[in-house]
């Protein structure tokens, strides 16, 4: 690496992600500037941009960073400030905001992605009706990306889904490394594993800076370390209910979870019906980019494994016990596959559909009952619960999706790298404060807590804060229009966080109904109570 040039400040500015009292919205920017940071955004590339699930105001759906001012609109004429979008991962809180910024049609620069971040982000694009063009570049492991005399090279991290990446990043003689999310864990089920030896060499090469995933900073040890682990326990499961079906319900992202899943079905031999469009969306992609997901889980397994849509005739013919479903459990209702089946319960008794049994046992994995803002499926596994279905909720069970590294895969890593500067990020204000206070204890004075809006110059921690600027945030509600999801945009500079949020009128498609049908709608539940089947 080159010395630094003189009058230059390498800069770190988090714009969301090192939040308070909430998680997500994340959004980093890498500057190199003038020592008087008066072009502060001429030569800088953007980390991340998320959104942010902060259910305060009914009528939001969630919020995202306000970089308007950063993307120009197109017919504006104007370029886009940075000069490249990295994406470590394809989650929501990792993409949502550059998604939104699509949609929109706002100019930006080229986005960088594993295969699968940015096929996820198509599809994405795609469901909401959105061909807008923007310009990629595949992140393959341990290739150098020059973009702009920014050199970037990612490398394999495991996370709750596949094909994280975390990223190297040198410019003016200074380097520094982003993990994004990760976790050490070596037994992950689809990969890939973090990788622990490129991480060494990069120690003794040198690192300036670490941006280090903090979410569990707080945690010790995990109940299952590994995921190895989680799926033999998830096996356990299926071999003690040998008469029952199965379900269980969990978020679509968490892909790694939902492969130890397929990997304890294919151990006991039974089959695997996928239930839920965001779920099937991830195997998608996970398909287009490694190959059928049967014969990688059959290649690990050695054991065949037959894996079959919800919606193929054949499913309804399956034996509960020879079965498992996994079911999508979507934050939102709209897409709650878990919700959507008992409707067709309720209401449609012939149908495709695997139904819903009074023998199947349904395990609820965190995610689903965190996320349950409204109370809308509280109230429903209640009532379904009073009918006589058996619900396993997370405090009678140990299903999660581990993505985050606890205190001693963080520990292991900084004593990997041995960086000069470590930035606990990505967590909220407590758990930048744990990691800060135990990095501090364990190597010394090389920690420093840097809130939303802080910039700092990495080469020079002591300068401390050398400015601190206000990001407004931008409220997101869909809204249905000539048949496609659009997003209405609003913005409010006031308050603090929450409390900018933007009410915007909660505008719901109309109900197209035959005349003189009888068909009830399956959208609303009727006001009689529902008989008991």
């Amino acid at each position: 690496m080159s010395k630094t040039q003189k009058n230059k400040r390498f800069c770190w500015l988090p714009v969301g992600g090192n939040n308070g009292d909430y998680l997500g919205g994340n959004a980093n920017i890498i500057s190199l500037c003038d020592d008087d940071l008066s072009n502060l955004m001429d030569d800088a590339i953007l980390i991340d941009f998320g959104n942010a699930y902060c259910h305060t105001d009914k009528d939001t759906d969630y919020v995202i960073p306000d970089l308007d001012e950063y993307f120009p609109a197109k017919h504006e004429k104007k370029k886009s400030k940075f000069k490249a979008i990295v994406l470590t991962h394809y989650h929501d809180d990792h993409i949502k905001g550059l998604a939104d910024a699509i949609i929109r049609n706002r100019d930006l620069p080229p986005i960088i992605g594993s295969k699968m971040t940015l096929k996820m982000l198509d599809l994405y694009l795609k469901r909401q009706g959105c061909n807008n063009y923007y310009r990629t570049i595949v992140a393959e492991d341990y290739k150098e990306i020059d973009v702009n005399g920014w050199k970037l090279k990612s490398f394999p991290v495991s996370h709750s889904t596949t094909d994280c990446k975390g990223f190297v990043v040198e410019k003016d003689g200074k380097r520094l490394v982003h993990m994004g999310d990760f976790k050490l864990d070596q037994t992950t089920m689809l990969g890939p594993k973090t990788d622990i030896e490129f991480l060494r060499q990069l120690g003794k090469e040198g690192v300036d800076c670490l941006i280090l995933d903090s979410t569990k900073a707080e945690q010790e040890f995990p109940y299952f370390y590994t995921d190895k682990g989680t799926k033999n326990y998830i096996s356990g499961i299926i071999r003690n209910h040998q008469d029952s079906r199965v379900v269980f319900v969990v978020y679509g992202g968490y892909l790694e979870l939902i492969g130890m899943m397929m990997t304890a079905a294919a151990e006991n031999k039974r089959n695997i019906i996928v239930s839920g469009s965001y779920i099937k969306e991830n195997l998608k992609a996970f398909e287009e980019v490694h190959g059928p997901i049967d014969q990688f889980i059959e290649k690990q397994t050695g054991e065949y494994v037959n894996i079959i849509d919800d919606e193929h005739p054949l499913a309804q013919y399956y034996k509960e016990k020879d079965t498992i479903i996994i079911c999508d459990g979507d934050y939102s209702k709209d897409r709650f596959n878990f919700f959507r089946k008992s409707q067709y319960h309720r209401y449609y008794r012939h149908t495709n559909c695997p139904l819903i049994h009074l023998s199947d046992k349904f395990f609820i994995t965190r995610s689903i009952v965190e996320n349950d803002k409204t109370g809308d499926l509280k109230a429903l596994f209640n009532e379904l619960t009073g009918y006589g279905y058996k619900f396993f909720w997370p405090n009678e069970h140990k299903i999660k999706a581990r993505g985050h590294a606890p205190w001693h895969d963080l520990k292991d890593t900084i004593g990997l790298l041995k960086p000069k500067l470590v930035i606990p990020a990505y967590g909220k204000r407590k758990m930048l404060k744990a990691a800060d206070e135990r990095i501090k204890k364990e190597f010394g004075d090389i920690s420093m807590v840097v809130k939303n809006g802080e910039l700092i110059d990495i080469s020079k921690p002591k300068d401390g804060v050398l400015k601190t600027i206000k990001f407004n945030w931008a409220a997101i509600k869909y809204r249905y229009r000539e048949g496609i999801l659009r997003p209405l945009r609003e913005r409010r500079a006031t308050g603090k966080t929450p409390n900018y949020m933007v009410s915007i009128p909660n505008i719901k498609p109309k109900d197209k109904k035959p005349a003189n049908s009888n068909k009830p709608d399956n959208n609303k539940v009727p006001k009689k109570k529902t008989p008991k089947p």
